[in-house]
């Protein structure tokens, strides 16, 4: 049996786990991680062990668990990051003499990730390396939160005027 037709049978398997998971996959990365179990499962599977559904079966649905447990720990992490970090802090940390209104209105626009982003790189001045190793994810990623905050910035200070 071919990889191909192997995908081609569990594509709704993926799709069951992710519906009964209750997981919003906007961006598909849990479809991604479906794809992957499904491959590494086809590559592991002993037939005298198991029926090859059954494997496939628990190997994406340990996977999205183990992704889950992951980002459910990263967004604690983050969270209490946030919860030590007000705008108090910015104000009187860095003697910024920026509008509290202004920073009030770009924090409601921003995620969590992209407001860490904003308070890290542009208040604080601290390099994307840095930002990446204190938040245990890639420098891409975090480039990745300033390009979107960026957008969402810019939006924000012309509709209220800002600029």
């Amino acid at each position: 049996m071919h990889f191909e037709e192997v995908l081609k049978n569990y594509e709704r398997m993926i799709h069951h786990l992710i519906h009964k998971y209750q997981i919003r996959d906007v961006e598909g990365e849990f479809f991604q991680e479906g794809l992957i179990a499904v491959w590494e499962a086809f590559k592991s599977y002993d037939k005298t062990k198991s029926k090859l559904s059954t494997y496939v079966y628990s190997c994406i649905a340990r996977r999205f668990i183990n992704k889950i447990r992951k980002e459910n720990r990263e967004r604690e992490k983050h969270q209490q990051w946030l919860d030590q970090v007000t705008i108090e802090d910015l104000m009187i940390e860095d003697d910024l003499s920026l509008d509290r209104r202004m920073l009030l209105d770009i924090q409601e626009e921003l995620s969590d990730k992209q407001w860490c982003w904003f308070v890290e790189f542009v208040l604080r001045d601290r390099s994307v390396r840095s930002i990446a190793e204190q938040q245990g994810v890639t420098e891409n990623a975090v480039k990745n939160w300033g390009k979107l905050a960026r957008k969402k910035i810019r939006h924000t200070l012309e509709q209220k005027e800002y600029l």
